[in-house]
């Protein structure tokens, strides 16, 4: 704009005109601009999918399989023809938008062609000074930014396009939260937590995952949860770490419906091992303590939840002890075994119950471990819950077994509940499948 009051003191017409050009050509340049990014936005999953089969081709942990099965030209493949889904239609449009660009162009081009005719005729006869003569030609690119689009643009256009997206998002996180006077979570539970009717669908699914189940987690004890694949195990965990909220039912904490109490404070007050934990490229204190609430790590509380998950002996074979980067991408660092990593993260659980928190969530813990570190998990086993409520999740019945009550999930409901020895003597579903997998390990043994 400034440049266009400049040029009007030379002829007040020649800024005017080319401020008016801009003016005319912006709003054009600006729907293209828009419906440049709604095109993109539009081709957002699959240039996502494209982009997951590419990164499968060169990321360390598919290598080994990507090789032996030979799926290098069949990830390309797909990560080609996905790429050209996507942006079949950004092109198709590009070709379109193409014809109205060159017509504004000439436009464009037909304003400063007389603009710089206007400034060479007046050097020419000398009415204008070779000082103002630089000024004004100088000021003439400089105008463009009153009209003009540049990366500035798109990205602005980008952000906008995307605020439904965050009104949204901060809507949903908006409700998930109660007001400022929700009862603090620390120190819970102090009694129990209790499933009372909880039903949970995942979005877009035609059926429920968990339906109208009841279940007592009794403060202080074990509680393991056995079931077959996809009973919902996984997905109770996910609810009793308020990831999701049930969709029907009510999950009570000492009484208290959960959704009254703030969510990062609840989960502050529970630790879980997941069966695919997170393993980060950090250092080994670093993967334990995750400077936990901001606190300085306790050099003490680190060493004993070493011992008790099983990785003091691994943390002290380590070239640097506590400061060694888990992970051989770095220099220095050293990756684990499965094995290994699955005693990290029993030692970040179990450091994050000695900070404070009440509920401790094993899902899966020995599924990396060999015979030994398994067997010595099970002599743990009282020892690593003792005094915390928690809950337990395997396949393995020498891990559940040791748990205070067995809780069986079948069909979305909890069908049988109480201790190891009840269940077998009830002979119901728990017993069938404990004689089922002694047996294996039986004529496995005679092998």
């Amino acid at each position: 704009m400034l440049a266009c009051v400049v040029l009007a003191t030379f002829h007040w017409w020649l800024g005017l005109g080319v401020l008016a050009t801009w003016l005319v050509v912006r709003r054009p340049l600006r729907d293209l601009v828009r419906s440049r990014v709604g095109t993109f936005r539009r081709a957002t999953e699959a240039l996502r999918r494209s982009w997951y089969f590419a990164a499968l081709t060169w990321r360390p942990g598919p290598a080994k399989e990507v090789r032996v099965f030979g799926l290098g030209d069949w990830l390309i493949g797909n990560h080609r023809s996905l790429h050209e889904e996507a942006m079949g239609p950004s092109w198709a449009e590009a070709r379109r938008l193409n014809r109205r660009i060159a017509l504004l162009g000439l436009l464009v081009l037909a304003a400063y062609s007389a603009s710089t005719a206007t400034l060479g005729w007046a050097a020419y006869h000398h009415t204008i000074s070779l000082g103002t003569l630089v000024v004004m030609l100088t000021m003439l690119p400089a105008s463009m930014q009153a009209g003009g689009v540049n990366a500035t643009d798109f990205a602005l256009e980008g952000m906008l396009s995307s605020v439904p997206d965050l009104d949204a998002l901060t809507a949903s996180l908006a409700a998930t939260e109660p007001g400022g006077d929700a009862p603090a979570a620390a120190g819970l539970p102090a009694r129990d937590v209790t499933f009372a009717a909880v039903s949970f669908r995942y979005p877009g699914t035609g059926h429920d995952v968990l339906s109208e189940l009841d279940l007592v987690l009794e403060a202080g004890r074990s509680t393991a949860i056995v079931g077959v694949n996809g009973a919902g195990k996984t997905t109770l965990v996910t609810l009793l770490a308020r990831l999701r909220d049930p969709t029907g039912g009510k999950i009570l904490i000492d009484g208290r419906p959960l959704t009254e109490l703030p969510a990062r404070e609840w989960q502050r007050q529970v630790a879980v091992v997941y069966q695919d934990f997170t393993r980060f490229p950090l250092t080994a204190r670093e993967n334990v303590a995750l400077d936990l609430l901001g606190e300085p790590v306790d050099p003490d509380v680190l060493a004993r939840v070493a011992g008790r998950a099983g990785a003091a002996g691994l943390v002290a074979g380590l070239a640097d002890g506590w400061d060694t980067v888990l992970s051989a991408e770095y220099a220095g660092g050293q990756d684990l075994s499965g094995g290994q990593w699955q005693r990290v993260a029993l030692a970040r659980a179990l450091y994050a119950v000695e900070r404070g928190a009440r509920l401790l969530v094993l899902d899966e813990p020995t599924a990396q471990l060999d015979v030994r570190a398994e067997a010595s998990f099970y002599e743990r086993f009282l020892e690593i819950t003792e005094g915390v409520t928690s809950v337990v999740i395997s396949h393995r019945f020498s891990t559940v077994r040791r748990a205070d009550r067995i809780a069986v999930l079948d069909g979305g409901r909890i069908t049988e509940l109480g201790a190891h020895d009840e269940l077998l003597r009830a002979d119901g579903t728990y017993a069938e499948m404990f004689r089922l997998q002694v047996a294996r390990f039986a004529e496995g043994g005679r092998r």
